[in-house]
């Protein structure tokens, strides 16, 4: 009986009822703790007194009955109650309950207090699924109207309340900073963004508290790591650089600035982080590569790294390298070695017998007359590279800046009817050209022990490089 005339002492004066109704109350209160369920017919069970349980139910019943409760009073008292200094977190969640065949989803605001969430105020949504942004901001005025910053004294009494304003306007920006919410649902609290790199097919920015959010094809998508936003400065020495999709991934890249050193975030359809990769040299091949891709100066020399080459041979062997980026290596006469890299490359043997690796990227393999030599090509990748033929320097009756006829190719050691202009014997992996389809091979111009097919021949116009 001590905790029930305890907890009527300290009800009174806040909540102003009559005095039965609060003694009720705390009745009610005290034998929801002990019973532990929301089920009255148990609740009754657990009224201090002599009263029976069915006496006890009868009351509760006429108490829900007659009575209407006040909820903003309600949220006023619990905050009174619990004693929770400014300034509040608020947070906003949706709960499911199933009750037999029955969803019930409630929409709820609380403030937070030592790690506690507690429910001011909830919203029974008459749908499945999740809330939507004008649910969450009428919540959110509801909020205003009873606790408005500037309408709570220091001891949270109730002063006065403030107009509803919506989420686009100023007032509404203004409110997201000052409650840390995204209320309007643009994946940013507030009105300023700040562009931190916008080059490629995503634009990376961050809010006016940090948080980091892309734009990529008109969608604009929050950067979370363990459901959480991602802010700009949330690791001491490090830098945010550059968002982009790199071949069909999402990815971040971060710089540790003491050390100089990059790493890659890999993040899913959503922008949600699923893992990391390891840190590379700002100025190793692998960061100047992160340069490319990503186009910003990672390593700080003030220059972003050129990638796309255009390199010469001589008459002597030659090695040529393109690197990283879409580069055109020749290599002149002689035996050459031909390397294209990573990115899109134009690789031509020329005079000689030549060994051609194009590398990472869509590349193609030209060859302009009939007398190059026999070249090798290392990784051909059928269905994405290319072999470029000149119409001029081979002949036959080739339609130039067109990919040849399933009719002009064979498989096979010869041509087998007149139409036939490109054969492939997988076999040997010999490539070779007939320019009237009489069974004569005019050369063999190239060797690749794997697939080819029609779709993978290109024919130029003379030796110019079509793109």
């Amino acid at each position: 009986m001590h905790q029930i005339t305890q907890l009527r002492q300290t009800l009174q004066p806040l909540l102003g009822w009559h005095g039965a109704r609060v003694a009720f109350l705390s009745l009610f209160l005290v034998a929801l703790f002990r019973v532990k369920t929301v089920n009255l017919a148990e609740v009754a069970t657990g009224f201090a007194g002599g009263a029976k349980a069915a006496s006890n139910y009868k009351r509760i019943q006429r108490f829900l009955r007659s009575f209407e409760l006040n909820y903003d009073q309600i949220a006023q008292l619990v905050v009174r109650l619990v004693g929770i200094p400014k300034p509040w977190v608020l947070s906003v969640d949706r709960t499911t309950w199933e009750l037999g065949s029955v969803t019930i989803n409630i929409l709820m605001l609380g403030v937070v207090h030592q790690g506690v969430a507690f429910p001011l105020f909830w919203h029974l949504l008459d749908k499945r699924g999740n809330s939507n942004t004008q649910e969450r901001f009428d919540q959110l005025v509801e909020f205003l109207c009873v606790f408005a910053p500037e309408d709570i004294d220091d001891q949270w009494n109730y002063k006065s309340s403030s107009s509803g304003w919506s989420a686009t306007s100023s007032e509404g920006l203004n409110l997201e900073r000052d409650f840390s919410q995204d209320l309007n649902e643009d994946k940013a609290i507030g009105d300023a963004v700040t562009s931190i790199e916008s080059v490629g097919n995503t634009t990376l920015v961050h809010d006016a508290l940090n948080n980091l959010s892309v734009e990529s094809n008109s969608v604009k998508h929050s950067i979370l790591l363990n459901q959480k936003l991602v802010k700009a400065d949330m690791f001491a020495g490090w830098q945010v650089l550059g968002a982009e999709t790199v071949n069909g991934e999402n990815r971040l890249l971060w710089k540790l600035a003491a050390t100089n050193d990059l790493y890659l975030w890999n993040l899913d359809d959503q922008w949600n982080y699923k893992s990391s990769s390891s840190g590379w040299s700002a100025t190793s091949s692998e960061g100047l590569n992160l340069e490319v891709n990503f186009q910003v100066d990672a390593n700080g020399d003030g220059t972003l790294y050129e990638a796309n080459n255009a390199i010469m041979g001589d008459a002597d062997a030659n090695t040529l390298d393109g690197g990283i980026g879409n580069d055109i290596l020749n290599g002149g006469a002689s035996n050459d070695i031909l390397i294209g890299g990573a990115g899109d490359d134009l690789l031509i043997g020329g005079a000689g017998d030549d060994a051609l690796t194009g590398g990472v990227g869509k590349d193609q393999f030209v060859f302009d007359s009939l007398t190059g030599g026999v070249d090798t090509i290392t990784d051909f990748l059928v269905g994405t590279d290319k072999l470029a033929v000149s119409a001029i320097g081979f002949g036959g009756g080739l339609a130039a800046n067109a990919e040849i006829t399933e009719a002009q190719f064979a498989l096979g050691t010869a041509a087998m009817t007149s139409s036939h202009r490109f054969i492939y014997d997988a076999a040997r992996g010999a490539f070779s050209f007939d320019s009237d389809g009489s069974d004569g091979c005019d050369l063999h111009p190239i060797h690749w022990k794997k697939p080819i097919t029609f779709c993978s021949i290109r024919v130029l116009s003379a030796c110019k490089i079509d793109q």
